[in-house]
């Protein structure tokens, strides 16, 4: 065989591993944007960032009709006990104002949704880098044959053979596995405030309320000891930041409210992030305040401040 033929055969089979490969891709179809996902239950596997941006594309605007929004506080909440409309849980380990932005933009785009539990937290405005290697705008195509797709087809097979344990559910909530370490003080760093991931905020909470979305903050729990080491500190980042404005809807669970909650300090890995059983019972506990705070929206008539 000439070496012109070898390079013309080894080209035509790389190109023929390519198209099977695609051809794999599309058929699995694991973020649901090559083909209806109505009724499907999809899931991240191992990149959540630039998963549950592909996922926001299609699967969440036609399965679910409100989301949870936040950083790895809330991103074990049991959203099904929520009773209504279905929730998507948005939240990501480490997630900022600038990349929660990006998948809600993605999923107003087609979505209808009727609410939104917006998480108020000194991490969500910290920063505004894009996390693991830059999740920006991961394109469609990615899901034919990108490293990412790769990743999570192999992770799934993992999974599937239970070789590995399912961290992420269909609704976008995740079990917190992995070993929290321990903080004696809330990290110092989370109460800088970066003025670009402040403006995404804002800018999300204006761009849900122009799509008729009820906006309802919550402020996750700390344990009772962290809270009080720092009181004072949250309440000038409260101040500072002017996020929560007079009649909005709130659930503050640093408030009278969940003090038993807190003071339980067996509900926390370390202060801030909640055990798996925790998170269920504090789910259950929310659901009574956003039903109550859904009817007086409904009341007002508005679109929740």
């Amino acid at each position: 065989m000439t070496h012109r033929r070898w390079m013309i055969l080894l080209l035509l089979l790389t190109a023929l591993m390519a198209l099977s490969v695609a051809a794999i891709n599309y058929v699995a179809d694991i973020f649901g944007v090559f083909r209806d996902p109505r009724g499907r239950s999809l899931t991240v596997y191992s990149n959540e960032r630039t998963a549950k941006y592909l996922l926001n594309q299609r699967y969440v605007p036609e399965n679910f009709h409100a989301l949870v929004i936040g950083s790895s506080s809330t991103a074990n909440w049991n959203v099904d006990l929520f009773q209504g409309p279905r929730v998507y849980n948005e939240s990501m380990d480490g997630g900022n104002a600038a990349e929660e932005k990006l998948l809600v933009e993605e999923a107003l785009r087609s979505g209808h949704f009727e609410y939104a539990l917006v998480s108020v937290t000194p991490f969500a405005t910290s920063s505004d880098s894009l996390q693991e290697g830059g999740m920006g705008t991961p394109r469609r195509r990615e899901a034919l044959g990108s490293v990412n797709v790769l990743r999570e087809e192999a992770t799934a097979l993992l999974v599937h053979l239970h070789v590995m344990k399912r961290k992420f559910y269909a609704d976008g909530s995740k079990e917190l596995t992995e070993a929290i370490p321990a903080h004696a003080r809330f990290p110092q760093q989370a109460y800088h405030i970066d003025p670009d991931a402040l403006r995404d905020y804002r800018s999300m909470i204006a761009e849900l309320r122009q799509n008729h979305v009820i906006v309802i903050f919550v402020v996750p729990p700390l344990s009772q000891p962290l809270l009080e080491e720092n009181q004072e500190q949250m309440k000038r980042y409260f101040e500072r930041t002017e996020l929560i404005s007079p009649g909005d809807l709130v659930i503050d669970c640093n408030g009278p409210e969940f003090l038993g909650f807190r003071s339980d300090i067996s509900n926390f890995d370390d202060g801030i992030h909640l055990t798996h059983d925790a998170a269920r019972v504090l789910s259950v506990q929310l659901n009574t305040d956003l039903q109550r705070l859904l009817k007086q929206a409904e009341q007002r008539g508005g679109s929740g401040g």
